[in-house]
């Protein structure tokens, strides 16, 4: 395909999260070649990211529907909204929802790529979504993966359908900023399982009475917060430890904390530790996939164990302790990652798509 005039993302929504703001940086890249973009979201209908103006979003949440008859219900709209729309080239997101749509265009002739968007051996999908991905994957057009993770968890022969393709990185932020440090370290992502906030505030509880001038701030929403707040409450760290919420700005947040701690128990690729490394600010994850494709312990960051609690908060220790040395791994970690950029990253997309 040598011109995509006609693009359609789907996806479960497009709230805060790491393949939402992919869509926005693939959106803008695409708006400005001129190409006409509409995103379908199928389970809610909000928008935590600004889009180009003219980008369509067409929410097919099913709200009438349920249990049986709300897959049924997607499959027709994704289905009729094809049939009508006639997009050059669909990218589905996430394992469940690739399915459905692969499901929904088993006859049309339309290319179809899917993009798997976490860990695929750790995200609770369940035998039947591993084993339906498995039978319908070598019928896509092709298959984005983020890691070579994810790709060597699927068999060979979708694996030659799919390339590996990392996160765009769109930081609008003034560099040339001096850092104003005030003793915080800093984790952003949804309050949610997968990323271990738990973790992360009784690693801060084993070293806030011997460094009292640190605090910790959490930005993101999710069904943990209240959870969180109850055991900030039982660490009797209310003063020292801060669910911050939502922020627009961000960037402007982590670029002036301490130290970027990302405590998940899984990851597909971190936006939030990429956006950290390219704001070279020191960082600590835990050796999740993704992570350790990102991170060479010792050299650009620092990687410990999954759930391992003594070992976060000695890593804490180390960066307080050592901050000229953070400050020297940061340096490293933001030139390894300037190849993320956005534009480089969404001419890989684009290139993928038009094959």
């Amino acid at each position: 395909m040598s011109k995509i005039n006609k693009i359609t993302f789907i996806l479960g929504s497009m709230a805060g999260g790491g393949a939402e703001r992919v869509i926005s940086n693939l959106t803008e890249y695409y708006h400005n070649q001129s190409v006409n973009i509409e995103i379908l979201t199928l389970l809610n209908d909000r928008l935590d990211y600004e889009l180009p103006k003219g980008v369509k979003i067409n929410y097919l949440s099913a709200k009438n529907s349920s249990g049986v008859f709300r897959p049924i219900a997607w499959l027709w709209k994704i289905r009729r909204y094809v049939k009508s729309e006639q997009p050059d080239v669909i990218v589905s997101f996430f394992a469940k929802i690739n399915i459905l749509v692969l499901f929904a265009l088993l006859r049309s002739d339309i290319p179809v790529f899917v993009s798997e968007r976490n860990d695929p051996n750790a995200d609770n999908r369940g035998l039947i979504v591993k084993y339906l991905t498995f039978i319908l994957y070598p019928l896509s057009t092709g298959i984005i993966f983020q890691t070579k993770h994810a790709k060597d968890c699927f068999p060979k022969h979708i694996q030659r359908k799919s390339t590996i393709i990392a996160n765009p990185i769109n930081i609008k932020f003034d560099f040339t900023k001096k850092k104003t440090l005030n003793n915080t370290i800093i984790s952003v992502g949804k309050l949610m399982e997968q990323k271990n906030h738990k973790l992360l505030i009784n690693a801060f509880s084993l070293i806030a009475e011997k460094y009292p001038v640190y605090k910790l701030c959490i930005y993101g929403e999710g069904e943990l917060r209240e959870e969180l707040k109850e055991l900030i409450i039982e660490k009797k760290l209310e003063n020292r430890v801060f669910l911050m919420g939502r922020t627009k700005d961000v960037f402007h947040v982590v670029y002036n904390a301490d130290m970027f701690i990302l405590s998940s128990n899984y990851e597909g690729l971190s936006n939030a530790l990429l956006e950290a490394m390219m704001l070279e600010t020191p960082v600590i994850s835990t050796n999740c996939a993704g992570s350790n494709e990102l991170i060479e312990h010792g050299m650009n960051g620092i990687l410990v164990n999954i759930n391992d609690l003594e070992s976060l908060a000695l890593a804490i220790e180390d960066i307080i302790n050592n901050y000229d040395d953070a400050v020297t791994r940061a340096t490293i970690a933001k030139k390894q990652v300037l190849n993320f950029s956005s534009d480089n990253i969404c001419e890989k997309w684009d290139d993928f798509l038009k094959k």
